[in-house]
């Protein structure tokens, strides 16, 4: 319980006492008086619906002498007077937190209508601990036309106390790619003389046969599927049967090739289900090689130390990175015109900043890992969002929200290229030329 006071003052920026009352057996008199007395803050808790015989409305108790100090409440109650109870909680303390025994959608209304900072489902001690456990992220960005980093956070506090502090999340962290790395697949494909108009089956559920091995089950985010779908709209939603045929077409040597000589510096593996991003790559890894894709196919490895200079400000030595051609300029184009319809249509829209974009989201298996690697001409970044400390889900009640790539990575990205670029004037991309003897028509629009 003592972790638990712990983490919700950290948590929630609290600074007053917390008294935890053991759950099932205080009354809620005895239980106000408690934090009366100690000036401050409440978790309580009880097997009851909210209220005991006797005394009505705990709530009204427990924040008459000092309302405006409570701020979490701690509830345990049943599901048919949760509403109730809710409202109860809210009147006296609209400042709580709460962490329900029930399912919080059956009174998400009154949660949502009143502003409550946080409502989650707990089946126990230990869930609650997990929920109070903050996550992290990590975040590299570039500048793809010279290399140098721009950006680099590594994790929250190199002196905090948790156990991964001092470990650096962003370039020794490496954890699944998920669906960013998908795009090497399609322009190892692109490379191999595949349209973009390509067709095929998109079902939710398909089970690949492995010479020598288990069939391979692959499985579509959400369950859907569709009937065909072509290469451009399998990116632009993340489908992952589609991705899971096309890399059986194309092989996973030449993909985790193509990516290497972008700038995945991780050992990858060359197997199948390396097209759904199951192979670890480090935040750096990720955005050296999308600024690959930024600067027309042509790798330059990070820069970190642009020159080191004297006392007198004489320069000793000098940055001169070398630029080598990673992929051709036309497959690199197709790719950015399809990852600018992820960002305007497709499971990347958080990342709009009001001027072209194009990027990937990536969301690791159970919801462990969420990635957006995104770029625009002058900026790339990669974003992570995950456990440090080990592979666990971002799911309720482990996190406050389902995280995917779309979600809090999206989110972030925007912010920080939202500001960078800010005074940056607004540039397009190029477009891709036409295949020769073709209409012109590339499958793209709006690139």
């Amino acid at each position: 319980m003592e972790r638990i006071q712990t983490r919700l003052t950290e948590r929630f920026n609290i600074q007053h006492p917390i008294v935890c009352a053991p759950m099932g057996f205080v009354a809620g008199g005895a239980l106000a008086a408690a934090v009366s007395h100690a000036g401050g803050l409440g978790i309580f808790g009880g097997g009851y619906a909210g209220t005991v015989p006797g005394e009505p409305d705990l709530f009204a108790e427990l924040t008459r002498a000092q309302p405006a100090r409570v701020g979490v409440g701690f509830i345990a109650w049943s599901l048919a007077s949760a509403p109730q109870v809710l409202t109860a909680a809210l009147r006296h303390s609209p400042a709580c937190v709460f962490l329900s025994f029930g399912d919080p959608r059956t009174f998400a209304a009154e949660v949502h209508q009143a502003g409550a900072p946080l409502i989650c489902q707990i089946q126990s001690l230990s869930q609650l601990e997990m929920a109070l456990e903050a996550g992290a992220a990590a975040v590299v960005a570039m500048d793809p036309r010279d290399g140098h980093v721009l950006a680099y956070v590594g994790g929250p506090d190199y002196y905090g106390g948790q156990a991964w502090a001092r470990y650096d999340l962003a370039g020794q962290g490496s954890r699944s790619a998920g669906s960013t790395f998908k795009p090497f697949v399609l322009a190892t494909a692109l490379q191999q003389g595949m349209p973009l108009t390509r067709t095929y089956s998109a079902p939710g559920e398909l089970t690949i046969p492995i010479r020598g091995q288990q069939p391979w089950v692959v499985h579509n985010y959400d369950g859907s599927g569709s009937g065909q779908m072509t290469l451009l709209e399998a990116t632009v939603h993340s489908v992952n049967t589609v991705y899971a045929q096309l890399i059986m077409d194309v092989g996973a040597q030449p993909v985790v090739d193509l990516a290497a000589r972008m700038g995945v510096r991780s050992k990858l593996g060359a197997f199948p289900s390396a097209a759904l991003g199951t192979n670890g790559v480090t935040v750096v890894d990720m955005a050296s090689a999308y600024s690959t894709f930024a600067s027309d196919g042509a790798h330059i490895d990070p820069v970190f130390v642009t020159r080191v200079s004297d006392t007198s400000g004489r320069v000793l030595w000098r940055a001169r990175p070398t630029r080598t051609r990673a992929l051709d300029q036309t497959t690199s184009r197709e790719v950015t015109g399809v990852l600018q319809q992820v960002v305007e249509r497709g499971t990347a829209v958080n990342a709009r900043i009001g001027r072209p974009v194009a990027g990937k989201t990536g969301t690791g298996e159970e919801w462990s890992d969420a990635w957006f690697v995104g770029y625009t001409p002058e900026f790339v970044a990669a974003v992570w969002v995950g456990f440090p400390d080990a592979v666990r889900t971002m799911r309720p009640p482990a996190s406050r929200i389902t995280v995917t790539g779309g979600s809090w990575p999206a989110q972030i990205w925007q912010g920080l290229a939202g500001t960078w670029l800010a005074e940056t004037p607004a540039s397009s991309f190029p477009r891709p030329d036409p295949p020769k003897g073709s209409t012109g028509d590339t499958g793209i629009t709006g690139a």
